[in-house]
């Protein structure tokens, strides 16, 4: 397979954030248009399946521009932090915080490989569509581990490498042609193929499921969206 971006290590972590940077004004819009709204669909089915008990603490990683866990801190007596590693996108996830007056949630600017946290302090952490965006999945599964309490929790919503199914090709059809020039047309930047390159460079549900468990989170909750689109990934910390 060529790819076009880099997809570990410190050159995509530096692309990555300069990334969003660029298309933070436009992203939320480029999301709801590109998935027909379906993504708010995916977002709240995602919430559901988290079981939230209040008092807790929840970080979520990749907040973007904060849309879950702006959420989650409107409907829920918790502690909520976002954090990212893009400055821009985290500047309209806090204008978002404000307008809906959320006094028990805040922003941080920062990386999933290296938590600003205590060891066993957290006591869920959610990733939407920003697990593949990691520079080093092994160091950020491992800062993961070590920042959640025993039994804590960790919830991944995700594209993950399409199957191969007559929906799935017409899907990632869309995904790698369509997708790229809609972004382009919107925001005037040329990198929405790293879109799409980078599902195609992800794990498959079932190795993602492999890897966490390698990881030790165990009790496995799995849910695929939308004919396999995306799924919900929710692991225990053993």
């Amino acid at each position: 397979m060529d790819n076009k971006y880099s997809h570990i290590g410190h050159d995509k972590k530096n692309f990555v954030q300069n990334m969003f940077d660029k298309i933070s004004p436009k992203y939320d819009f480029f999301n709801h248009l590109t998935t027909f709204y379906i993504d708010k669909y995916w977002r709240n089915r995602f919430i559901k399946k988290l079981n939230i008990k209040n008092d807790t603490t929840i970080v979520d990683i990749a907040t973007g521009t904060g849309d879950i866990i702006i959420q989650i801190c409107k409907n829920n007596n918790v502690n909520g932090i976002g954090l990212d590693c893009s400055k821009k996108m985290l500047e309209i996830a806090n204008t978002k915080s404000k307008k809906k007056e959320l006094n028990n949630l805040k922003f941080i600017h920062g990386y999933a490989e290296k938590l600003p946290f205590e060891n066993d302090s957290i006591d869920m952490i959610t990733i939407s569509f920003g697990f593949r965006n990691f520079n080093d999945y092994e160091t950020a599964l491992n800062e993961i581990y070590r920042v959640l309490k025993p039994e804590g929790k960790l919830a991944i919503l995700e594209f993950c490498r399409p199957k191969n199914s007559l929906f799935q090709k017409i899907f990632s059809f869309y995904f790698n042609k369509i997708i790229p020039i809609i972004g382009k047309i919107l925001t005037g930047e040329k990198i929405f193929d790293y879109l799409p390159e980078s599902v195609n460079n992800f794990f498959n549900t079932s190795e993602l499921k492999e890897k966490l468990n390698t990881y030790k989170f165990n009790n496995m909750i799995k849910q695929d969206l939308t004919f396999g689109i995306c799924s919900i990934l929710i692991g225990q910390k053993n």
